[in-house]
């Protein structure tokens, strides 16, 4: 398989995970921990998997997405929205249960206070299950999975990709749930990229510097790593090239969503066959863009918009 698209080729990426209704609480004034907080409440469609298939679409990319909803409103609502903004919800299983939901607690500058993820409907995305998507991942220029999925699953996914030769990218969502994967990762099971940060690198590999867990997950079969720095930015590497890609500035109106936005833009890079360090200021323009948004995905991201980001800003990488 190529390692990029050829020009004009839409491409196609199949997105596995999470796919939730995001319930975003915002306090309009200073956080008082244990009262009542005047603010507002925003609904929008998220979760890992979801978010990155809808920020793909609107960068030109073939997207589809294998998730679980329940057969509720906010599955109905899930499903009609990212339809509506061009993904593939063909693979989505509409089964018994409640659709998951994301609830945020946001202060008044946008940063996330609190967080609690209601999942518990992906665990209805067995082996089985996702073995019934097998064609469509065949046919797939790239899988992304993130860590929502059951750890069956991922190891089931993690042995076709391998086996089938496919490129698959993990995102790890959280230090409970990307700490789950160590056992899953060896040289002999190949993954084209991981996203995590830095806390989830750490209970990953057991190494907390950055050019020392990279290392180790090159070691187990990684080729591109990604790990998020937050205001940072990005700490990329592939083995040959270890550099820290910084954030771009931006109004930081609700941070719900952006390092989502960071991992689908530099995947969108690599896929266009730009080098690591190249994909990583895409994913920077995107994760700028969602940042200055109230909606875990900015409707308006567009190829054109983080071109024109990356543009705005001149490459100021740091070399490790």
């Amino acid at each position: 398989m190529s390692q990029s698209l050829r020009p004009g080729k839409r491409g196609t990426v199949v997105c596995i995970g999470g796919a939730n209704m995001d319930i975003k609480c915002g306090i309009a004034g200073r956080t008082v921990m244990g009262s009542s907080n005047p603010g507002v409440t925003v609904l929008s469609p998220g979760g890992v998997a979801r978010n990155i298939a809808h920020d793909l679409a609107l960068l030109g990319i073939g997207a589809a997405l294998v998730s679980v909803v329940g057969r509720d409103g906010f599955g109905e609502r899930l499903l009609a929205a990212t339809a509506a903004a061009g993904v593939d919800t063909r693979g989505v299983l509409q089964a018994p249960g409640s659709t998951g939901t994301y609830s945020a607690v946001l202060d008044a500058g946008g940063q996330l206070v609190i967080g609690v993820a209601a999942m518990g409907i992906l665990e209805q995305l067995t082996p089985r299950r996702l073995a019934a998507q097998r064609t469509r991942l065949a046919a797939a220029d790239l899988i992304v999975a993130d860590s929502n999925l059951p750890i069956d699953t991922l190891d089931w996914l993690i042995d076709f990709a391998a086996a089938r030769g496919r490129r698959l990218a993990i995102e790890t969502v959280s230090v409970p749930k990307g700490g789950k994967l160590r056992r899953l990762f060896t040289a002999r099971r190949p993954l084209f990229a991981l996203f995590c940060n830095r806390a989830e690198a750490a209970a990953l590999t057991g190494r907390a510097e950055l050019r020392a867990a990279a290392r180790r997950l090159h070691e187990r079969g990684v080729r591109h790593v990604g790990i998020g720095l937050g205001r940072r930015g990005m700490f990329v590497s592939d083995g040959a090239q270890r550099r820290v890609v910084p954030a771009l500035p931006a109004r930081v109106v609700d941070v719900t969503g952006a390092g989502d936005a960071a991992v689908a833009g530099t995947l969108y890079g690599l896929l266009r066959g730009h080098d690591l360090a190249t994909a990583a200021r895409y994913g920077q323009a995107a994760a700028a863009l969602t940042l200055a948004c109230d909606q875990s995905v900015n409707p308006k991201l567009s190829a054109a918009a983080i071109a024109r980001c990356v543009r705005r800003h001149p490459d100021r990488d740091e070399a490790l």
